[in-house]
C-alpha cells in the first residue's frame, strides 16, 4: 500500500509525526500479544503425552529387525570372536548362555550393545579373523568332526534339512560359518535329525 503526505506547515509535519507514534504503539501491542497467546485446548499434559509418543514413535522406527546374523557380525569383530574374554564375559555374566544361538531375540540389541561397548574400550579391536580350518569346542568336535557326522543326511540327499538347521538355529548357511562354540549345539541338532529321518 502507497501512501503520499502534503506537508504544508509545521502543525502538519507534528501531526504526521503522532500518527506514526501511533502506528508504532499499536505494532507494538500486536506482536506481544501474539507472543502470548497459546493453542486452545492444548494443556501441557497433552503436549508431553504428544511428545512422549513421538519419541515411542522415534525409536520404534529407527530399531531395525535385528538377528542372530547381525550379532555374529559384531562378534567377529573381536580377535576369536566368541572366545575372546570380553565376548565370553557379556554371554555368560550378563545373557547367562553358552552359545549365541541360545540367545533370545529380545536380547539382540542389549547384546550388540553390550558388545559395542567393549569395542569401545578396546584399543585397537582386531578386524574380523580368518576362520581357522580346524577349531576345536570345548566339548572336542572339530569342523571335520561335523562333516563326517552330517555324512549321512547328504547321501540320502537331506542336504536341505541340515542347511535349514544352519540358518534357523545359528543364522549360517554353511557349517564353515559356525563359530565353535556351536559345534556342539549343532551336532546335537544334528543327531536328531538323524534320528528322526532314521537313517
Amino acid at each position: 500500500m502507497k501512501m503520499s503526505f502534503e506537508i504544508e506547515s509545521v502543525k502538519d509535519a507534528e501531526e504526521l509525526q503522532k500518527v506514526f507514534s501511533l502506528l508504532a504503539s499499536k505494532t507494538a501491542e500486536f506482536a506481544v500479544a501474539a507472543s502470548e497467546a497459546t493453542v486452545p485446548d492444548l494443556s501441557e499434559k497433552a503436549t508431553k503425552e504428544h511428545v512422549e509418543e513421538m519419541d515411542e514413535d522415534e525409536v520404534t522406527s529407527d530399531t531395525p529387525d535385528l538377528t542372530l546374523t547381525d550379532v555374529k557380525r559384531v562378534v567377529k569383530k573381536f580377535d576369536g570372536g566368541t572366545k575372546h574374554p570380553a565376548v565370553k564375559n557379556v554371554m555368560k555374566s550378563k545373557f547367562k548362555i553358552k552359545a549365541l544361538s541360545a540367545l533370545a531375540e529380545d536380547d539382540f540389541a542389549k547384546f550388540i550393545a553390550e558388545l559395542e561397548s567393549c569395542l569401545e574400550e578396546d584399543d585397537e579391536p582386531a578386524e574380523k579373523p580368518a576362520k581357522a580350518t580346524e577349531e576345536t569346542d570345548e566339548d572336542g568336535y572339530t569342523l571335520d568332526g561335523l562333516r563326517t557326522l552330517i555324512r549321512p543326511v547328504i547321501r540320502a540327499k537331506k542336504n536341505k534339512k541340515v542347511k535349514d538347521i544352519l540358518q534357523t538355529n545359528y543364522g549360517a548357511d554353511y557349517i564353515t560359518d559356525l563359530d565353535s562354540d556351536d559345534y556342539a549345539a549343532f551336532a546335537e541338532d544334528v543327531k536328531k535329525l538323524i534320528k528322526k529321518l532314521d537313517l
